[in-house]
């Protein structure tokens, strides 16, 4: 797999407004300002843009203390209990037993579209939502799609994102477009949402 196009450099997180002046000064992919900027489902936007179905490959799903940070900057109690997930999206197709068909193994290939962290505060989780994560066998998105959501605070940045890097088979210092928004229900529990884009080079 060779690479032909790289992001641009590091940037520092910007908000919708910097990020679309970055984009009259810098030459950034249509397909990535329209997911970054992205407010619907973002998981219906990328089958639409692979012409396949997307499905969740869940890395692992835990319960931990909500960090100080990522409390501070959402605006709840620190080392609140809180349901981590760290996931990869894929799309493309698997052979009759499962095994994700590669390219050159004569079937449809995967790939791997997205990378995603979330974070959400379990006292303010809906029961039934909370079940349905636990699961793990649905993108966040998916699960919410008939919920009322709104997205703000959102931030935009171009860094090295390691867990990605490993699984692309890449340098630990590749960069990737990155997104970090906060996600309320309507119930007004929210959560921390991280989305990382692969560059699209891959995959052509």
């Amino acid at each position: 797999m060779t690479l032909t196009e790289l992001p641009p450099a590091e940037t520092l997180p910007m908000d919708r407004a910097a990020f679309l002046d970055y984009c009259k000064t810098h030459k950034v992919d249509p397909i990535y300002r329209l997911l970054l900027l992205s407010d619907g489902t973002l998981v219906e936007h990328l089958e639409a843009l692979y012409q396949t179905p997307v499905r969740l490959s869940l890395q692992y799903q835990r319960e931990v203390p909500m960090p100080d940070a990522d409390a501070d900057w959402l605006g709840v109690p620190r080392g609140c209990p809180t349901l981590e997930r760290h996931a990869f999206l894929r799309a493309g197709g698997s052979d009759a037993a499962g095994r994700i068909a590669g390219k050159g193994s004569g079937g449809p290939s995967e790939q791997i579209v997205l990378f995603a962290v979330s974070l959400f505060p379990l006292p303010s989780l809906p029961l039934a939502l909370r079940e349905e994560m636990q699961r793990g066998d649905r993108p966040v998105g998916k699960l919410i799609c008939d919920l009322p959501t709104r997205r703000d605070r959102l931030e935009v940045a171009c860094r090295p994102v390691p867990p990605l890097s490993e699984a692309l088979g890449f340098s630990d210092t590749l960069r990737f477009w990155t997104r970090r928004y906060r996600l309320t229900l309507a119930t007004d529990g929210s959560g921390v949402i991280f989305e990382v884009f692969p560059p699209r080079a891959i995959f052509r």
